[in-house]
């Protein structure tokens, strides 16, 4: 018995150490799952299998009433698929992602002690802070607030009424969307949050890091990983354009000017820091040339006076100099570059098909 009481304890603990770290969504993982080769696989049948067997079972229940088409249906379950990988893609972001950000930006800040500043935001959950809760709060609140509104639309999935039992749990799913997706939002703030405290920080570029951008070229990875994490939401487009088009035809272009600025915040959201971190990348890139030159300056009236050890320490400032000359100011690679260009294409292409199938019924 004591036993017993001992594990409950220990697990209450390890939880309650888990949730005031991580969101819900990757707390859960890590206490329920925890760290193994195939985490990700697993989260993604806890999270997405449960949706899908609750939508399917809804469908089922109600094939002989209703009055939507396949099509209409089938926007439906893609939407779900959100359900599949975005709970992964928060998991990711807080135990992969941040944990490489915090372990790079230890190799080129010059002070530790801004290391222990740009993780002590990072130690915490989005939502240990007001203004998270308060945006997951509006953002709750405007989607249910959105689905309820839908009630006419619903109907024609073979809802019979707002006291059927199957009306409460969609509302119910849709506040838990709404929650997880909300999260996703916090974790895209938190990154831009994450570059704004860097900015400041003093850095030593390596011009032999791997990376050929003097050791910074991990911004690339953060920033197009983000950008993909803030794109998967595209996938609520179909069924949200579809919804639109049903209740509010004569408006269709307030959904395209909304899809539209999506799409743009999806290219920004890479874009406008990539841009800030290159202004830094440059600023430290001209200092190291600025000491290297003025050295290479003293050196050169040194050696010219005759010596050969002095002529090999200019020789080796010179190289050092080359060397510097050669680091890439643009923190991003191909791979970046190509992930950037799916996350903004991604909800382009959906809203295109889902408007070319909706003229050609």
């Amino acid at each position: 018995m004591k036993y017993l009481i001992g594990a409950i304890g220990s697990f209450f603990r390890r939880a309650q150490n888990l949730f005031s770290r991580h969101t819900p969504v990757t707390a859960s993982i890590k206490l329920l799952i925890g760290h193994k080769r195939n985490t990700w696989i697993l989260a993604s049948l806890a999270y997405g299998l449960p949706a899908f067997l609750v939508l399917t079972g809804f469908f089922l229940s109600r094939r002989d009433v209703i009055t939507h088409d396949g099509l209409t249906i089938l926007l439906v379950y893609i939407a779900a698929i959100w359900a599949w990988i975005g709970p992964v893609f928060i998991w990711r972001y807080e135990h992969i992602t941040t944990t490489k950000y915090l372990a790079m930006c230890r190799k080129v800040l010059k002070n530790r002690h801004q290391l222990f500043i740009l993780r002590e935001p990072i130690k915490h959950t989005v939502l240990a802070k007001k203004y998270g809760v308060l945006i997951i709060a509006l953002w709750c609140l405007v989607i249910v607030g959105t689905f309820i509104n839908s009630y006419e639309f619903m109907k024609g999935f073979g809802i019979y009424g707002k006291k059927d039992i199957w009306w409460h749990i969609q509302v119910l799913g849709v506040a838990i969307y709404a929650f997880i997706t909300g999260i996703g939002f916090l974790l895209v703030i938190r990154t831009f949050l994450m570059i704004r405290n860097f900015l400041p920080c003093d850095t030593n570029i390596n011009p032999y890091h791997p990376d050929q951008k003097g050791g910074l070229g991990f911004f690339g990875n953060l920033l197009s990983e983000t950008s993909f994490m803030f794109a998967s939401g595209a996938l609520f487009i179909p069924a949200l354009l579809k919804l639109h088009m049903e209740l509010y035809a004569d408006r269709s272009m307030v959904v395209l000017i909304i899809i539209g600025f999506y799409v743009l915040v999806t290219g920004l959201s890479f874009v406008v820091p990539i841009w800030f971190i290159h202004k830094k990348l440059v600023k430290e890139k001209c200092k190291r040339l600025l000491s290297l030159s003025i050295s290479l300056t003293q050196m050169q009236e040194l050696f010219e006076n005759g010596g050969l050890e002095k002529y090999l320490k200019y020789k080796i400032y010179r190289d050092q100099y080359l060397d510097v000359t050669r680091i890439i100011t643009w923190p991003f690679d191909i791979q970046n570059i190509m992930m950037v260009i799916a996350s903004v294409a991604l909800p382009i292409l959906l809203t295109v098909l889902q408007i070319y199938f909706s003229g050609n019924r």
